[in-house]
């Protein structure tokens, strides 16, 4: 074997004598050779199979294995790595038992390869490959084929490559017979019964392969050559594997006992750093004591394969993209090529450029949310609200361990962590211990606590969490330097929410305040009994401005975008849409000198796909269906009881009375009752004349 570090890499086949004994694992150094040999042998030094290599492949030797005496394996180090798979199987006049024997050791041993390493498998299979397995196995074997029928080892092999996608060298290139045949006959005849496979995934990589009368063995053999061109790539430096817990097993009783107790007992041993270290050193033992026990108690989580996240839209773009690649591959017409750029178009940079690396693609990222987290605009901290008089009554005592257990089950389940992947909800509670929401500016929300009674102590404790906060984003498993954020509420904080809902009452106090704004739902009745009004409805960061006219409309509107921009908050004018009501849509309501949308209404979709509400047509087949029945002879059953009015019994005192014939006539029309069942029978008998009357009486208002 002679080999070279520049891309290329060339391997030659043959009987040789050994110079290295391998006894299962141990290689014997024998004496008086010049390149390290490694074979198969005996432990008397007897038959076997062997192996040479040059001075420079050798230094990159990783393992010999001698597999049996047909068999022997080395692996070297590399990018891939490569493994190469010595062999010499049974003769063709060997027995069926013998054949069985050696095939059946050699594909467990494949099985055993890595499926990344590009996989030699070089040796004198005695198999003759024919004409007729390319035709049988167009894809495992090539078309250049030396004999025109296959042998029984030759089926053999054929099988092996096809079960273990191996690919035979010597069928994939054309050359003439001379440069085929492997082995001589002592009466003088040709053959090929030496063979070169290599695994699919690794195929592209082969250039040549052929056998030399120049090189000299002594041996009824020939060189049997293959030449490998390899393209490496860069590695993209080791990205963050975030390890994802099965934590569904501490629903287990067992299971969260067990994983109780271990966790106590490695507490245990922390304890006597717990006081001297910094806190930051405590938290981050602590977090590897909770990764590392949830790794031995619950593992990881398998693979489920797609996230439940993702569209039914990016399936399909995903699915046109494979279709267009494939097409591209089997035809590379300027169609097809456009086709596959146009389907597998990368993300770009603002600037509409492509990035050149991972690295820029992850910058790019970085400062994109670096921009979305923190708000430009600086809002008027002049204004602040002041203090109140008197503080609420808050406990500001440190938190109890009854509190933190409360607090900690009230978290829910199957939330992304952060870096610290280990801390989870499930993991704390089983060891037992609109963009709006990142525009706010956090000097004005610490004020607005104070405002409403929030004891100083709380609101200071608040503000060691929102110090100095910190962002980073994550591309394909690999973080980016992190960024400093300064406005919005901390994402997946359980204080978020109530801290936002805050500030949108403090926002909405002071847009209304001084003014008569919303919508009168109880007028005044006397000066004890005032008019009730309804101003506005809110849930989270989405609000339902009230208000009786469109002049009065646009006035709140202004007043809340501008107390919004105090606080730091902005009105997604893309998102709002204003809807009116008995009262005329014009003239348009705008937001910070933009027109917003006017919610389309039910009627107007109708009219533009020109479709109608479901009501009617559940009307329509009902009367169909009616007209149907009506059209039947008199003697079926479903003609005489499908307009029946039982003439007997009594309906209960203060009952409606309604039946199936009320309710034909009220879609009918009939308010009165005037259509008696033989009247309606007389209108259906006549089938386009009904279907009329369907239409009409079920078409949408």
């Amino acid at each position: 074997m002679v080999g070279r570090f520049s891309g290329e890499l060339q391997l030659a086949n043959s009987t040789c004598t050994p110079h290295i004994a391998v006894q299962g694992q141990s290689p014997v150094q024998l004496p008086e050779r010049r390149k390290p040999t490694f074979c198969s042998a005996t432990a008397q030094i007897l038959g076997g199979v062997g192996l040479v290599v040059s001075k420079h492949i050798y230094k990159c030797l990783q393992s010999v294995n001698s597999v049996s005496e047909r068999i022997l394996t080395v692996t070297f180090h590399g990018n891939p790595q490569l493994t190469i798979t010595v062999i010499y199987a049974p003769t063709e006049s060997a027995s069926p038992a013998d054949k069985d024997d050696f095939y059946s050791t050699l594909k467990d041993h494949i099985e055993m390869v890595k499926k990344h390493d590009k996989h030699l498998v070089i040796g004198d299979f005695n198999a003759r490959i024919g004409h007729d397995s390319h035709v049988s196995h167009p894809v495992a074997t090539g078309p250049h084929c030396y004999y025109s029928v296959t042998n029984d080892n030759g089926d053999r092999l054929v099988n092996l490559c096809q079960e273990h996608k191996l690919r035979p060298a010597q069928t994939r290139f054309p050359h003439p017979r001379s440069r085929l045949w492997t082995w001589m006959h002592p009466g003088g005849s040709t053959h090929q019964l030496d063979h070169i496979l290599i695994n699919g995934k690794w195929v592209n990589s082969l250039r040549n392969c052929r056998a030399y009368n120049s090189v000299e063995l002594d041996s009824d053999h020939r060189i049997l050559s293959v030449l490998l061109v390899t393209s490496l790539r860069t590695s993209k430096g080791k990205p963050c594997r975030r390890p994802k817990f099965n934590w569904r097993k501490l629903r287990e009783a067992h299971t969260r006992e067990v994983f109780q107790m271990e966790l106590s007992n490695r507490f245990e041993a922390l304890k006597c750093d717990e006081v001297s270290s910094p806190i930051t050193e405590r938290y981050a033992c602590w977090e590897k004591t909770v990764a590392e026990t949830a790794e031995k108690v619950v593992g990881r989580c398998k693979s489920c394969g797609m996230p439940s996240w993702v569209s039914a839209k990016t399936l399909e773009l995903r699915d046109q993209r494979d279709k267009a690649k494939k097409r591209f591959l089997l035809a590379k017409t300027r169609q097809s090529k456009e086709t596959w750029r146009r389907t597998n178009q990368k993300v770009k940079k603002r600037d509409g450029t492509a990035p050149s690396s991972d690295n820029e693609l992850l910058a790019e990222w970085r400062e994109y949310f670096s921009e979305l987290l923190n708000n430009v605009s600086v809002p008027q901290t002049s204004g602040l609200p002041p203090p109140a008089d008197q503080d609420l009554p808050i406990c500001v005592d440190p938190p109890t361990l009854e509190e933190t257990v409360r607090a900690i089950n009230s978290m829910k389940n199957n939330k992304a962590p952060g870096l610290d992947c280990a801390i989870t909800a499930e993991a704390l509670r089983g060891g037992d211990f609109k963009k709006a929401f990142d525009s706010i500016d956090r000097k004005v929300m610490l004020a607005v606590l104070r405002h409403y009674g929030i004891p100083l102590t709380i609101v200071n404790a608040i503000n060691v969490l929102y110090n100095n906060s910190k962002s980073a984003v994550m591309v394909d498993g690999n973080i980016s330097d992190p960024f400093q954020v300064t406005t919005g509420v901390l994402q997946g904080d359980v204080l978020a929410p109530f801290l936002f809902i805050v500030l949108i009452d403090f926002l909405m106090r002071r847009s209304t305040e001084d003014i008569d704004s919303g919508i009168v739902t109880h007028p005044r009745q006397s000066r004890r009994y005032p008019a009730r009004i309804l101003n506005d409805m809110d849930f989270a960061d989405d609000i339902a401005l009230l208000e009786s006219s469109i002049p009065k409309a646009q006035e709140q509107l202004n007043r809340t975008a501008a107390a919004g921009t105090q606080l730091g908050l902005v009105i997604s004018v893309p998102k709002t849409e204003y809807m009116t009501i008995n009262c005329s849509p014009q003239p348009p309501l705008e937001v910070y000198g933009q027109p917003i949308k006017n919610r389309v209404s039910n009627s107007e979709i109708y009219r533009v796909t020109n479709t109608q509400p479901l009501i009617c047509k559940v009307r329509q087949r009902q009367l169909r269906f009616i007209g149907h029945a009506l059209r039947m002879p008199l003697e079926e059953p479903l003609r005489t009881y499908a307009l029946y009015v039982p003439s007997h019994g009594k309906r209960r005192p203060g009952r409606k009375k309604t039946n199936y014939l009320t309710y034909i006539q009220n879609l009918l029309g009939d308010a009165e009752g005037d259509l008696n069942p033989t009247a309606i029978a007389a209108l259906a008998a006549d089938r386009l004349r009904w279907n009329r009357i369907v239409t009409d009486c079920t078409a949408a208002d």
